[in-house]
């Protein structure tokens, strides 16, 4: 039986993007864990070298780790996650960005 849901987003830095505005936005981001009804863990990180050759130019990524699939659509629109998206469009080029999310 399914009984969670991760949301993976992929980041490439926007060019011209301070390390203090990626700062802001995965500050941000985790701040987000208890703030949100269902919204289990936040985690945030830069890509480690050992698989650099495989990251397609992708230097962040974001995990959210949700109670259940269903969540995910509520989360979008909750005011918590809102800042989330002028952050985004700052430090990172949002057109290459990847999300995927799965039900586990």
């Amino acid at each position: 039986m399914l009984t969670g849901g991760t949301l993976v987003a992929l980041f490439q830095t926007k060019e011209g993007a301070t390390q203090a505005q990626v700062d802001v936005f995965m500050k941000t981001a985790k701040a987000m864990a208890g703030q949100i009804p269902g919204l289990l863990a936040v985690e945030t990180g830069k890509a480690i070298d050992i698989t650099k050759q495989f990251n397609q130019g992708y230097e962040w990524g974001l995990v959210l780790t949700f109670e259940n699939v269903q969540v995910i659509g509520p989360y979008l629109d909750h005011p918590a996650h809102k800042p989330l998206y002028p952050l985004c469009e700052v430090a990172f080029d949002v057109q290459s960005m990847l999300l995927f999310d799965f039900e586990f």
